[in-house]
């Protein structure tokens, strides 16, 4: 009688997780660019595509990190400092640009909040050089000249 070993899932190698993670950085590297690109071009359609693509990519990103933590590498399965150093690189570049999105995000929300604010005549006024406020400044903002 021959007995059937019970089949176990594969558990990749640290190796391939790392790999995979270059893969998944490089990716969200990329849809960072797009995302900046699109932010410069105020494309809104693009900007939800992106997020939801860049969203995938975080996930993945994740999930490959969880695995990395399962399965610690040891010091004979442990990866190149060649790779490491490349996710790191990657992870840095995502960040800064993830970062400079950030701040054209800021930048014009701000640029709508103050659009808002003089809509509504709620503007700080503007001071001459005499330290005056110009005569009748709020009153033509809310077009009641």
């Amino acid at each position: 009688m021959t007995q059937t070993v019970p089949r176990t899932a594969a558990v990749p190698s640290v190796h391939a997780i790392v790999d995979a993670q270059i893969r998944c950085a490089r990716q969200l590297c990329g849809l960072l660019g797009e995302e900046h690109r699109a932010l410069l071009d105020n494309n809104l359609e693009q900007l939800a595509e992106i997020g939801a693509a860049k969203l995938q990519a975080a996930r993945q990103l994740e999930a490959l990190g969880a695995q990395l933590q399962v399965h610690p590498p040891t010091a004979a399965g442990a990866p190149a400092s060649a790779p490491w150093q490349q996710l790191t690189e990657l992870a840095r570049e995502c960040r800064d640009q993830n970062r400079a999105n950030g701040a054209l995000l800021d930048a014009r929300a701000s640029q709508v909040r103050h659009g808002l604010q003089a809509l509504q005549g709620n503007v700080a006024p503007t001071y001459g050089r005499a330290g005056e406020t110009p005569a009748g400044f709020a009153r033509r903002i809310n077009g009641r000249v």
